[in-house]
């Protein structure tokens, strides 16, 4: 099997965009969890700040720049990946269609001509649920190559503030 073609399943994009959300789901909690306790500690700290509040502070915009470097970097390597498998896979169905197209015009029947007829539209609804489904399945990749970055970065200061409760 064609590894940009995913097998038939209706309810595959749903997995993918599930498994996604939850991901999200994941950051967005980790994410308040951070806020909440560094918007704490610049509310206990005041005008004056230790060394200890600086350095987290410091942190906190470093890390930041990183992570907003690190998706965009993912988000163009994944791009670049997923555009030239579109190109492979519009390319073949191009060939396919045209290669279609021809045995259809020189059919000597007209029951050849029908024959060829149905197999032309059944090629093509099967190639265009295929590339349908590769296209869903590509955009959730891409944004979670994106993710990826900010939700390690927010989970895991969220165990590390949590154990300095």
């Amino acid at each position: 099997m064609n590894r940009f073609l995913l097998p038939h399943f209706p309810t595959h994009p749903f997995f993918v965009w599930t498994s996604l959300a939850c991901k999200i789901g994941v950051t967005a909690l980790a994410s308040a969890q951070v806020i909440g306790y560094r918007l704490n500690r610049m509310v206990v700290a005041g005008p004056i700040l230790s060394t200890k509040d600086r350095r987290e502070f410091t942190l906190m915009g470093e890390e930041k720049v990183a992570a907003v470097t690190e998706s965009a970097q993912a988000m163009a390597t994944t791009m670049m990946v997923l555009t030239g498998k579109a190109q492979v896979q519009a390319y073949k169905q191009m060939l396919t269609a045209n290669f279609a197209n021809m045995s259809l015009v020189f059919s000597q029947t007209p029951a050849q001509f029908v024959a060829r007829q149905i197999k032309l539209n059944r090629d093509t609804i099967t190639y265009s649920d295929a590339s349908t489904s590769q296209l869903s399945h590509s955009a959730a990749r891409l944004i979670n190559s994106g993710l990826k970055p900010f939700q390690s970065r927010v989970t895991g200061n969220a165990k590390r503030l949590a154990k300095k409760r």
